[in-house]
């Protein structure tokens, strides 16, 4: 999906031979697909839906996804949290959090690289995730946003709305998709 910056990559082998199967991408905006965070966390990416939930592979694939996150300073504790149902029920108990980043063990059940603006995430198994942020004790954490100006003509008169969004492509092409829906 590279209008919102996602994508999924599954090597050669990934699967056994001979056996096929239909994978997918999505990014999913509605509030229900997002979990409910405490008031001292903050989401830092789209959450990304790769299916079908459940599908494992012989081979890590990789689900590449921007986030908004400033790790120019070290303040934050940043979570990747997934999701095995492909429909919101309604539930925050369904969202878990598989790992803290930077805090891996060759045990967890997925790999995680962030650079400065994307998140890299090596997984045996397909489902929703997305990362979920939150400053360390003591410290402060810094997202990076843009600031999107969007303008119209009204008559005689040019409008402009002034938006303020997490700086990465989703959340960008998410921001556009909405104000041309409403016209």
């Amino acid at each position: 999906l590279p209008d919102w910056g996602v994508s999924l990559l599954v090597p050669k082998d990934a699967l056994q031979p001979g056996y096929m199967e239909d994978v997918f991408l999505a990014v999913l905006l509605e509030p229900r697909d997002l979990p409910s965070l405490s008031s001292s966390q903050t989401s830092l990416s789209p959450v990304v839906l790769a299916g079908p939930p459940g599908l494992s592979f012989s081979k890590p694939v990789v689900i590449s996804f921007g986030h908004s996150a400033c790790l120019q300073q070290d303040g934050w504790e940043i979570g990747v949290y997934h999701c095995d149902s492909i429909f919101s029920e309604g539930s925050e108990q369904s969202w878990v959090k598989l790992v803290t980043v930077g805090q891996e063990s060759p045990s967890c059940p997925i790999l995680t690289h962030l650079d400065f603006s994307s998140c890299f995430l090596l997984t045996d198994f397909l489902s929703r995730f997305c990362l979920v942020g939150q400053s360390q004790p003591g410290q402060r954490a810094a997202r990076n946003l843009s600031v999107v100006m969007l303008g119209r003509k009204h008559g005689q008169e040019l409008l402009l709305e002034v938006h303020l969004t997490g700086d990465n492509q989703a959340s960008l092409h998410a921001l556009l998709r909405t104000r041309k829906k409403m016209g």
